[in-house]
C-alpha cells in the first residue's frame, strides 16, 4: 500500500510513518520552508511541475534535534528539510 502526502502553499510539516509513502512538493514561494521526517527506506520524494532541485546539503542540524538533516533548496527558493536523513538516503521519485 502506498500513501501520498502533499505539501501545499506555505510552510508544511509532513510525517511519513510506517509503510511506503511518496512525499510530493510543488512550487511554493521563495522563503517557504517545509519539514518532512520519519522516513523509511521505501519512501520517496517527488518534485512536481518540473521544479528543479538547486542544491542538497547534509551538513546542518536544521531542526535543532542534534541530528544532521538534508536541506533541499528548489529553484524557486522553496526549502525542504528532511529531518534526520542524509543526502545519500534520499530517493527522488
Amino acid at each position: 500500500m502506498r500513501d501520498t502526502l502533499e505539501g501545499g502553499a506555505g510552510d508544511d510539516v509532513l510525517w511519513s510513518g510506517s509503510g511506503y509513502e511518496v512525499l510530493v512538493f510543488g512550487p511554493g514561494e521563495s522563503g517557504d520552508r517545509d519539514v518532512a521526517g520519519d522516513f523509511n527506506a521505501d519512501d520517496r520524494i517527488r518534485l512536481d511541475d518540473g521544479l528543479p532541485l538547486a542544491s542538497a546539503d547534509s551538513t546542518a542540524d536544521a531542526t535543532g534535534d542534534g541530528q544532521l538533516d538534508t536541506v533541499l533548496t528548489l529553484s524557486d527558493g522553496h526549502v525542504i528539510v528532511l529531518a534526520g536523513w542524509s543526502a545519500g538516503q534520499v530517493l527522488l521519485a
